[in-house]
């Protein structure tokens, strides 16, 4: 196929939105669907944009130009990619890939940034499973430098690298994987961060005393239970979740997340969670 040109991205979250700075700063066009206003998903991107050192107001309002945000699927017509990044929810994935076949031009691949759902199932549900791949970026997109890309037998070599163009072409890397559960860094990243939820549960160590220990024992930047706060706790429960369906009960999440999650206390974006921030 020929080179993907231009972008579409559903979900203008923190993974979304940090995609589509991903794709603006490579010089590539991108269509972010969202379902808030476009003022308020512009004032986010330009707001971390801003909160870099060497940020220039030029610069940002050239970024931003780059990045259309709509709320209509019929802006899709033209991408040659289209990206999922919707809450890890199959039935939430199939509406939104339902959407992107009816929209999406025949040529274009469609792509969920799944962490821990079946490619497989997802690609049935797109309509177009021979045009179809996991293309799992890493929060936030628009920093980290891997993308694993999920292909299936069905996958044509020929829009597995021309995805792995795409993913060059951001300046990140990209590792091609088969359809697993997790496929290779979640897999082991959640076996850490699971039982380090289950080591402060049974009170053999604080939360600070487990991170600072893993900082300090592994040289890590960041510790299991800051990172799970970082990433959402409510996230790291569904992801839990389809990983314990797919690996077995070792990836179960702990009882007292639940609670956590229901309470409303899932980490950074709600200002508590293992920490208060």
């Amino acid at each position: 196929m020929r080179s993907i040109q231009s972008i579409g991205i559903v979900g203008a979250g923190r993974m979304g939105g940090t995609l589509a700075l991903a794709c603006a700063q490579a010089g590539i066009s991108a269509t972010v669907h969202s379902h808030r206003p476009q003022e308020v998903v512009r004032h986010q991107l330009r707001a971390r944009l801003e909160n870099r050192a060497e940020a220039k107001e030029s610069t940002i309002d050239g970024l931003l130009r780059s990045i259309c945000v709509t709320s209509s699927f019929t802006a899709f017509g033209n991408v040659d990619l289209a990206i999922e990044c919707v809450p890890e929810d199959m039935s939430i994935k199939a509406v939104t890939l339902a959407a992107l076949n009816q929209h999406c031009s025949e040529s274009a691949v469609l792509a969920s940034n799944t962490s821990s759902l079946s490619i497989g199932k997802l690609a049935m549900l797109s309509g177009r499973p021979d045009r179809f791949v996991g293309l799992h970026f890493f929060n936030p997109a628009d920093v980290m430098s891997l993308v694993e890309i999920a292909v299936l037998p069905e996958t044509s070599p020929d829009i597995a690298e021309a995805v792995s163009c795409f993913v060059r072409a951001l300046g990140k890397e990209p590792i091609v994987v088969p359809d697993s559960p997790g496929f290779v860094v979640n897999r082991l990243l959640f076996a850490m961060i699971c039982e380090a939820m289950r080591v402060f549960a049974a009170g053999v160590a604080t939360a600070e005393q487990i991170d600072r220990a893993m900082k300090l024992g592994t040289n890590t930047t960041t510790g299991p239970l800051a990172l799970a706060d970082a990433i959402g706790l409510d996230t790291c429960q569904a992801i839990l979740r389809n990983l314990a369906l797919g690996l077995g009960d070792r990836y179960s999440p702990p009882e007292f997340l639940a609670a956590m999650v229901a309470s409303g206390k899932i980490g950074r974006k709600a200002g508590v969670g293992f920490y208060t921030y």
